[in-house]
């Protein structure tokens, strides 16, 4: 269990710890000059459950500084704590940074703690009531309303035994923090040790770390791996969430990128964000309300950034109160999903709230769809698998698989799932696919018992129908063909069971023309030799013509000429086998012409015709294939 000591400056905290654990965290020389805590300090005690580092019950305190100007380390040694020791001297009773750091710990949710009266050697009785009644007053309605009030003297021992069985009980009462999702752990300390190298601290967020494994430096996505790890100031083969850990790491990175607010991950993909919606609510004794547009500095994990805060629900936060806002940050942070932030007013000297992180992929705000709200709501489910379902119930377009999974920092595992169905890359909700996939049926039904002599309807035709979001609608339109629900026939899709019909002309034209299209399918003849061999006008075969083209018995991917769609697919497939045999995928017209064996200018009008639909692509002169459904 990690307890974090909080209060006001010279209150006391350094000496508790001290008396706890017999470990000194005041380090540093201006530390000791001047008797008071700058940089965060740490130290461990532990019982003895076993042999094996893991049956052993530990505590770790972080000592944070109390003075004003040191409050950023202080934000910066809570952010993974689970445990709070609100520090209050007996002679002075609760001071302006008291009630900052009590309302830090509020706002971060650490709802475990014990509040102690330090100094009560220089206090008589009556001084010690008076501000157990002030400390009443002053916690109630925060998460440390129901803390036990204990009372201890660093100078004459009093009370400490008492102190530390409190918090052996609740170390043996508290539940680990899950192990789920990569491993992240927020650096904040960096030095080198003589024979060993380079050493980072910090809180472990989520995940496990072994050693020997490689990870990764944040924001630098430099790559490192793991030689030593300490746990708890413990040597250890591994380290879990909710642990302090020192990891000795090696590797070629530049150590001049790794500072407070990086992080140690076993991915490179955690989210780095200009722009992150959070959940923020505004300190109740705040004079004014928190305005859109307000400059802040932000505070999450380690790391420290500037930016503003635009609202989203309302144009102002009143105090006490709660609402959603996208912070618009000046540099970028590493945050995930649930991540605690804290944010302070533009000179950095107050606290104005706080909150947590519930999306880091946040969309400017003058571009915010109007389902916007209900999508940030739904992120604030708790449980991963609940909250995908309802993110996905309020996105009409799907939702990004790869976007969820990196802002939660966990994978989701969907498979036999009935309410979510997943493409390559995106969540589905079953019910919104089945009431398109019934959407479009219908509306093919409709157009083809309209259109009786036409082949099929065309796609962009089809979504202009149903009125939906192109993913959705492309992964349906899919799924419909690869269950042969509906068939595509060139640039035109119809029910698969649907067959148009000719009346009688068209129908004895079509029965003269098809042999004449499949004595050499590839090369069929120009149309004023058709008219000549079958023996009727230009005019009246360009009608007819016309007549086949709608029901989809031939197609006109050139000017003077129509093919069946068989011989267009197997000119298709031939320059898709070509391009293969280059390792490039490149292919000239000289190179189509002598594998097909059409003439030249054949040649040239069908790859124009590809291009144009999408099929190839060219590049000065020579073509490669875009997309081989088109």
């Amino acid at each position: 269990m990690i307890i974090a000591t909080s209060g006001h400056v010279d209150h006391g905290k350094t000496s508790l710890v001290r008396s706890l654990t017999n470990i000194e965290t005041d380090n540093l020389k201006e530390e000791k000059a001047r008797g008071l805590t700058i940089d965060l300090g740490y130290a461990y005690i532990q019982q003895e459950a076993s042999d094996d580092l893991e049956g052993k019950l530990s505590i770790g305190f972080v000592d944070v500084p109390g003075h004003s100007r040191f409050i950023s380390n202080m934000l910066a040694g809570v952010a993974g704590i689970d445990f709070g020791l609100l520090v209050i001297a007996a002679d002075d009773g609760p001071m302006p940074q008291t009630l900052e750091h009590l309302a830090i710990l509020d706002l971060l949710g650490i709802s475990k703690g014990i509040i102690v009266i330090t100094k009560i050697d220089r206090v008589d009785d009556e001084r010690i009531k008076v501000v157990n009644d002030q400390i009443k007053e002053l916690v109630m309605d925060t998460v440390l309303a129901d803390a036990d009030i204990l009372q201890a003297s660093s100078t004459t021992g009093e009370g400490i035994e008492k102190l530390k069985r409190e918090l052996w009980r609740h170390a043996r009462e508290h539940q680990s923090q899950p192990i789920d999702g990569h491993f992240r752990l927020a650096i904040d300390r960096k030095f080198s040790i003589k024979g060993a190298g380079l050493v980072v601290t910090g809180s472990v967020y989520s995940g496990k770390v072994f050693e020997n494994d490689e990870l990764w430096l944040l924001p630098s996505r430099s790559p490192v791996r793991v030689r030593s790890i300490r746990r708890q100031n413990s040597s250890a083969s591994r380290g879990f969430s909710g642990d302090r850990c020192a990891i000795n790491i090696t590797g070629d990175f530049d150590r001049n990128l790794i500072s407070r607010g990086s992080w140690l991950s076993s991915t490179p993909d955690l989210p780095l964000a200009n722009r992150i919606d959070v959940k923020i609510k505004v300190l109740r004794d705040e004079t004014k309300p928190l305005k859109n547009g307000t400059p802040v500095h932000i505070h999450c994990g380690a790391a420290h950034a500037t930016g503003r805060l635009a609202t989203l629900n309302d144009k102002q936060i009143l105090p006490g109160q709660s609402g959603l806002a996208q912070l618009i940050l000046e540099q970028p942070l590493n945050v995930c999903w649930g991540d605690r932030l804290i944010i302070r007013d533009q000179a950095a000297s107050r606290t104005l709230g706080g909150g947590w992180v519930v999306d880091p992929f946040a969309p400017a705000k003058g571009r915010t769809k109007t389902d916007r709200i209900d999508v940030l709501n739904a992120l604030q489910t708790l449980e991963p698998r609940s909250r995908l379902t309802e993110v996905v119930k309020c996105s009409v377009d799907g939702y990004p698989i790869k976007q969820f999974e990196q802002a939660a920092n966990v994978r989701v595992e969907t498979t036999g799932d009935t309410e979510i169905q997943t493409s390559n890359d995106r969540y589905f909700l079953t019910q919104q696919i089945q009431k398109l996939t019934q959407e479009i049926c219908q509306c093919l039904e409709v157009f083809h018992s309209s259109n009786p002599n036409i082949a099929g309807m065309p796609k962009t035709d089809i979504r202009k129908q149903v009125d939906k979001p192109l993913t959705i609608f492309d992964f349906v339109m899919n799924q419909l063909v690869a269950t042969a629900e509906i068939t595509r026939d060139g640039q035109l899709y119809k029910l698969t069971q649907y067959a148009p019909s000719l009346n009688p002309a068209a129908q004895k034209f079509w029965e003269k023309l098809e042999p004449l299209l499949t004595q050499e399918p590839t090369k069929p003849p120009v149309i004023h030799d058709l008219a000549k061999r079958l023996g009727l006008p230009p005019a009246a075969v360009d009608k007819l013509l016309d007549n086949l083209l709608k029901a989809g018995l031939i197609v006109r991917p050139v000017k003077n000429r129509v093919f069946l769609p068989s011989a267009v697919s197997a000119l298709k497939q031939q320059a898709i086998a070509l391009a293969a045999t280059n390792n490039d995928g490149q292919f000239t017209v000289i190179e189509f012409r002598d594998l097909t064996g059409i003439g030249r200018n054949l040649c040239i009008e069908m790859l124009e015709h590809f291009d144009n639909t999408g099929f190839c692509k060219r590049f000065d002169n020579y073509r490669i294939i875009q997309d081989k459904s088109r």
